[in-house]
């Protein structure tokens, strides 16, 4: 498993034994690792910086960002450009959504491990 502010990114063993279940509702639950993707590309302002973040290859980023754009009806969330990816107005709409999970995600993370300060 890669990490990224001491959160394991699940590895191919966990993402099988996701699949495995079944999806709630009639839809498959979002991914946390697949919004993790979307941020550090956000931030990195390329698949390769969010890469790097991430401890993950560039096509895993790509492969990932796809998925997690799927789930918003395949509407791609970045302008792909020669020096890198930028927000589109799509995009632009999930990102503070998406930095509260983060930060939620954290918190609980913390919690979890019975860190002070929570």
């Amino acid at each position: 498993m890669a990490a990224l502010d001491g959160l394991a990114i699940a590895g191919p063993e966990l993402r099988h034994q996701r699949a495995a279940r079944p999806p709630l509702s009639g839809r498959e639950a979002m991914d946390w690792d697949d919004v993790r993707v979307f941020l550090a590309v956000a931030r990195g302002g390329s698949m390769r910086a969010a890469g790097r973040a991430l401890g993950l290859s560039q096509p895993t980023i790509a492969r990932r960002l796809a998925a997690f754009e799927a789930g918003f009806g395949g509407q791609p969330l970045f302008d792909r450009l020669p020096e890198g990816v930028r927000l589109n107005t799509a995009g632009e709409q999930l990102l503070a959504t998406a930095e509260d999970a983060e930060q939620a995600m954290l918190t609980l993370e913390r919690r979890r491990g019975g860190r002070a300060g929570v």
